[in-house]
């Protein structure tokens, strides 16, 4: 999912999901369901059309599994090329909660972000 996320791959991001899942990012409203994600994943695409992303980085602090579901806490941190040609780094607070399908693939259920520190 961090090689989708860094390239913008919105159909390998929204397969990466239940088919209820749901995303929840600081002032929108949640987003339930592959449709619903499709359509976030694919307006973030275009707001990004002129920005290069340099790196894309997931640490996670914690990592808990019970049974078919399992939990992460940590951060996602980005390094981007902004079409001025300076560079931003953003950085957000995440906890994902995975659920395993039947072939034994790992899929988000549910993920809550937070913006991070600069």
């Amino acid at each position: 999912a961090a090689a989708a996320a860094k390239r913008n791959a919105v159909d390998v991001l929204a397969e990466s999901w239940t088919d209820d899942g749901v995303l929840v990012q600081p002032f929108s409203k949640p987003a339930v369901g592959k449709i619903a994600l499709r359509e976030v994943f694919e307006q973030q695409k275009n707001q990004f059309v002129q920005i290069k992303t340099l790196a894309y980085e997931e640490d996670w602090k914690e990592r808990h599994v019970a049974g078919d579901l399992a939990y992460e806490l940590g951060t996602i941190s980005v390094s981007l090329e902004l079409p001025n040609g300076k560079q931003d780094q953003q950085s957000v607070g995440a906890i994902r909660i995975l659920a395993r399908q039947p072939d034994g693939a790992w899929t988000f259920a549910r993920v809550v972000v937070s913006p991070g520190p600069k």
